[in-house]
């Protein structure tokens, strides 16, 4: 069904539905949905939201995935400089065709919310101080039905010392390009060299690999990149017995322990220690998350792997509220109209974040954790009741044991502070792939047990049953790169 949708220009978009309930759902095979729906060069959703909030992150996802920008029928392909040839995609969406001049990415859609990692290899006779020039050219029909051409030109300086390109390195580029190569360790490895006809026979997506495989990949990258730069840049000269991580790479080493502690290639464990309880993440979920890592562009891939911690209750009185820059005098702007209308937009102001760790957080708080295909507000036990009455609407919360449904699942809209929150939690989900559903969830109590388990298990500064903490991570991966260095 893949390879004919894919023949005939057709991208596939599936929504599968959580079953609203315990939490215990029934595994809907979302591996092989995934795996026809990238062929074409579209998404398989997974929407899970509390039953109240089912139908609204259903229709939002909807929305998102119809109106985005998109192309169909599309054709992508980069040309380089003479001495650096392109020789593949990373995990691609769609089709990859080897042709005598180069190899081509083909698919039934693109979209905004998706990007293209291509791998090159680079001559070692390329000329010392001379430009490089990149050329991508997008063949596609556009919501008119008009075949068009999109066509990007990126002219970037070289340079034969090691140094120059870590101090240039772009970390969200990087991280998209380790989160590839772990998406395809764990068999996310794309359709490669596959010719319409055989499309189905040929196409071996998800046909080897293995978590063990992906979360070694990832540790071994993060070393070799580091210790690249301990043996080829000044860092050198430095004593051996320092962590001497490069600046524009400095949080290097928290993306790969945020990535191993992330539910795309996390060991999967029982919840409750025991044989008979289902495994954490399920199937479906690792799917859903490991498809995110293998197509998510830069301004995406931080997010989904290292969530972002707010205090509610210490957020200043501005947060959550539109501001208007103002507009400079006469004379003293720069640039054109569309750059004076873009400095001169209404912003929202966002709380400022704070260390994802139980030990940043106070038993008298209340916290929302961004972990960018969820949201969590965290009601600590010691909540006072003035939070409550402005959140919930409740002077107290009902005794232990009552149900979950007497606990608040939603914020009261009519209070300052929720307002203001939903406005942050309404901006942070606006360039979201799909909908995050925002779910409460309040310490100590059974209600919420299963949805508090998930969340500390985001915590991914505090050590987990299966991962060290960020500090015990920084140490091994010290002697790993000593260890190269003798």
């Amino acid at each position: 069904l893949g390879a004919e949708m894919q023949r005939e220009g057709v991208a596939c978009e599936v929504f599968v539905v959580g079953e609203p309930g315990d939490g215990r759902r029934e595994f809907v095979d979302l591996p092989q949905w995934s795996r026809m729906c990238s062929l074409t060069g579209g998404t398989a959703h997974l929407v899970d939201a509390p039953h109240t909030n089912l139908s609204a992150a259903l229709s939002s996802s909807l929305v998102r995935s119809a109106t985005r920008p998109s192309g169909r029928s599309c054709t992508f392909k980069l040309r380089a400089s003479r001495g650096i040839d392109v020789v593949g995609f990373c995990a691609p969406k769609g089709t990859v065709h080897t042709h005598f001049s180069g190899c081509e990415l083909e698919a039934a859609g693109m979209d905004s919310d998706s990007s293209v990692v291509v791998n090159l290899d680079v001559a070692s006779n390329l000329s010392e101080d001379a430009m490089a020039y990149f050329q991508s050219a997008t063949l596609y029909k556009n919501a008119k039905g008009q075949r068009v051409i999109r066509v990007c030109t990126l002219a970037v300086p070289t340079s034969d010392r090691l140094q120059d390109v870590f101090r240039c390195s772009d970390m969200d580029a990087v991280a998209c390009v380790l989160g590839r190569r772990a998406a395809v360790a764990a068999g996310f490895e794309g359709h490669r060299n596959a010719s319409l006809e055989g499309l189905g026979e040929e196409s071996k997506t998800g046909s080897r690999g293995s978590l063990a495989k992906a979360r070694e990949r990832l540790i071994e990258s993060t070393v070799e990149t580091l210790a690249s730069y301990r043996l080829n840049t000044d860092a050198s000269q430095s004593p051996k017995g320092q962590l001497i991580l490069p600046e524009a790479l400095k949080i290097l080493p928290l993306y790969a322990l945020s990535t191993l502690k992330s539910h795309s290639v996390r060991a999967s464990r029982p919840r409750g220690g025991r044989r008979s309880d289902p495994p954490s993440p399920r199937a479906d979920f690792r799917c859903a998350h490991l498809q995110a890592l293998a197509s998510a562009p830069p301004r995406l891939i931080l997010a989904l792997v290292h969530p972002s911690l707010y205090s509610v209750l210490d957020m200043p009185n501005e947060a959550g509220l539109l501001f208007t820059p103002e507009t400079p005098p006469e004379g003293e702007a720069e640039g054109g109209d569309e750059m004076m209308e873009e400095r001169t937009k209404p912003y929202l102001k966002l709380p400022k974040s704070i260390t994802p760790s139980m030990a940043a957080m106070s038993q008298e708080g209340v916290y929302l954790l961004d972990c960018a295909t969820v949201f969590f507000l965290y009601v600590c036990r010691g909540a006072p009741s003035s939070a409550l009455s402005s959140l919930f609407g409740l002077a107290a919360l009902p005794a232990e044991g009552g149900g979950a449904g007497q606990l608040p699942s939603a914020l009261d809209p009519a209070s300052d502070l929720s307002s203001r929150l939903l406005a942050v939690v309404s901006d942070l989900r606006s360039d979201r792939p799909g909908h995050s559903p925002l779910k409460v969830v309040f310490q100590g109590r059974s209600e919420t047990a299963e949805d508090e388990t998930e969340l500390l298990s985001r915590l991914v500064d505090d050590s987990t049953p299966h991962e060290v903490s960020y500090v015990d991570f920084l140490v091994a991966v010290h002697r790993k790169i000593q260890a190269k260095l003798t």
